[in-house]
């Protein structure tokens, strides 16, 4: 659960698993906090922590 009072929250989802979630992940968080730190907060879900059923 995210208790963020005063920001908005940007969700990356991605899989631990997944080389292209793994290796764009450090990338995209790194260059969103340096451009938007003050905005909002960034989180990272792990999709494949989760228990969602597959369809």
């Amino acid at each position: 659960m995210l208790n963020i009072k005063s920001k908005p929250v940007l969700v990356l989802f991605g899989a631990e698993r997944c080389t292209h979630c793994k290796a764009l992940h450090p990338i995209l968080e790194e260059a969103l906090e340096e451009e938007f730190k003050d905005l909002f907060e960034i989180r990272f879900v792990n999709l494949m922590s989760m228990k969602i059923p597959i369809l």
